[in-house]
């Protein structure tokens, strides 16, 4: 689940939509885990005392991807998660980190120059795509 807005009640429809599917189809599985991406730690909902057992088993696993460490430290797929977080000073410099390493270390290149600047198009509205590809040093192939 990706969460990029404060919701006071996430958990409670978290869990019990897990549970209620859980008990229709309780056949059709043998174990679970369920994973939240958060932009920041301050967008999960505050409340979290009635789901401590759940939050902190090896069932749910919390991601903030402002807490994932250096954009440019990351694998290509983890910077582009925290690409849609980072500001419009930031972005261009990282989006090329991205693509750099993309280039060095992945089969998928062109998927991820896609993605980069898809996600620069979205970021910078006033810009057109390819702007956005001469900005990263590129153009569409």
């Amino acid at each position: 689940m990706v969460q990029f807005q404060r919701d006071s009640q996430l958990y409670e429809r978290l869990f019990a939509e897990l549970f209620l599917y859980f008990y229709r189809y309780r056949g059709n599985f043998s174990d679970w885990q369920a994973v939240i991406i958060y932009p920041y730690r301050s967008t999960e909902q505050s409340e979290l005392t009635p789901f401590a057992e759940l939050l902190n088993s090896d069932k749910v696993h919390r991601i903030f991807l402002d807490e994932l460490g250096p954009p440019e430290d990351l694998s290509p797929e983890l910077g582009l998660m925290r690409l849609t977080i980072e500001n419009e000073t930031n972005a261009p410099q990282i989006a090329r980190a991205i693509l750099t390493k993309a280039e060095e270390s992945t089969p998928r290149r062109q998927a991820i120059i896609d993605l980069v600047t898809t996600i620069l198009v979205y970021k910078f509205t006033n810009l057109s795509r390819q702007e956005i590809e001469a900005m990263l040093g590129f153009t569409s192939q």
